[in-house]
């Protein structure tokens, strides 16, 4: 049963290593920096406003469900996709004004994940911290409880891979096992054949010694 502990110990190594790579991913995740505000402004067709970014260490397509997702629990937005990211109209969002907001979010991928620039548009004003301080702190909030929100996601994905992995493995170390058994069974009856086949070599050449004899 030697080679069934080397694989065995392959298996659970293998495990090991998926798992580590997945929390690596959430861990980098959450210390993602903090939402800045471009001092200069962000690139919003083709023209420059003030805005938020940051950056995330996932992907891109994951960023934007998640986003979808958040401002449509939260604030029951009528979220529309538009090129490069999402558009919400005439948004009321009470925890940052009073008044409704156009919020628009694009999203550039990254080679180790994305970038995330978010817009706010307040009556033809886009929020920044010269201008609007109390606003600006507000949507800083509400940007970092998305990412909260995402990196949630992230973990309980990967505890769902860890457990997917773990099972496949498991199967694979089963049938290992059962595979393992079977062959130690052939082992086993050939062995004994072997001998079987000694004992009557033994036998007849006594035979053949006793009838010279």
């Amino acid at each position: 049963m030697k080679h069934l502990s080397v694989l065995s110990l392959l298996l659970v190594l293998a495990v090991s290593l998926y798992a580590q790579n997945q929390e690596s991913t959430a861990k980098s995740l959450e210390d993602s920096p903090l939402i800045e505000v471009s001092p200069e402004g962000l690139k919003m067709n083709k023209e420059t406003r003030n805005g938020f970014t940051f950056y995330l260490n996932t992907l891109e397509d994951e960023a934007q469900k998640k986003w979808k997702e958040f401002l449509t629990a939260h604030y029951q937005a009528e979220v529309k996709k538009t090129k490069g990211g999402f558009v919400c109209e005439n948004t009321s969002i009470k925890d940052i004004a009073s008044e409704t907001l156009t919020v628009t979010a694009l999203f550039y991928k990254e080679q180790d994940g994305c970038e995330v620039n978010v817009f706010f548009n307040m009556n033809g004003y886009y929020l920044n911290p010269k201008e609007h301080p109390k606003e600006t702190k507000a949507v800083v909030s509400c940007l970092m409880d998305y990412q909260k929100e995402l990196y949630v996601d992230v973990y309980k994905n990967t505890l769902e891979n860890q457990e997917k992995a773990k099972d496949k493995s498991q199967k694979k170390l089963d049938k290992l096992v059962k595979e393992g058994e079977r062959i130690d069974k052939d082992v086993s009856k050939s062995l004994e054949n072997v001998t079987k086949a000694e004992q009557a070599i033994l036998a007849s050449e006594q035979k053949i010694i006793e009838l010279q004899a």
